[in-house]
């Protein structure tokens, strides 16, 4: 490889997680013309991290991000797509078989990340400062689609499963609703 192509690479993955980066998910979805889609997002991370702090948080990002690699079927792509959220680029598969996956994901996830304790969680109230001891259960909420079945391009799909997220709920695992 040479230097300039490493210099891509190397421009193109997270610095956090080693991931790729969202901005090749339309390349990969050109020269992948049908595929399936997940987006996975860390549910209440916000929280979290007011709780346990940014190196945990970030500990937690470079876990997830090496389970989501071990977890995924070899010929995928995957992306940090946002601060908490990846996207997972595979072949076409029945709907079916993407939930399938979201689903054992998302269970490998919550086990994974069961032992942290209840966390002190700082907020205010009305401009006063208050805290309370909450548990924070790290889970993710998953969510499916066909590309371009679902919709005709990235910034669709991801549309359709947020709004799909709005009606299902978080923690859930769903499929997108077709724009």
């Amino acid at each position: 490889m040479s230097s300039n192509e490493k210099t891509k690479v190397g421009n193109a993955t997270d610095a956090l997680t080693g991931l790729m980066l969202p901005d090749l998910i339309p390349d990969h979805l050109i020269q992948q013309p049908q595929c399936g889609i997940t987006i996975l997002d860390i549910d209440t991370f916000r929280v979290f991290t007011a709780c346990y702090g940014y190196q945990e948080s970030d500990a937690v990002l470079r876990d997830l991000a090496q389970t989501l690699q071990r977890m995924a079927p070899e010929q995928c792509h995957i992306f940090r797509s946002a601060g908490d959220e990846f996207t997972i680029l595979m072949e076409y598969l029945p709907i079916n078989q993407l939930l399938d996956f979201a689903f054992k994901l998302s269970k490998a996830i919550k086990a994974q990340f069961a032992h942290y304790p209840a966390g002190k969680y700082f907020y205010l109230i009305k401009d006063k400062p208050s805290s309370r001891i909450q548990s924070i259960p790290l889970t993710v909420s998953c969510g499916v689609a066909l590309y371009p079945d679902h919709g005709n391009s990235y910034a669709w799909i991801k549309e359709a499963i947020y709004q799909a997220w709005y009606i299902q709920g978080k923690r859930e695992v769903v499929t997108s609703l077709p724009l």
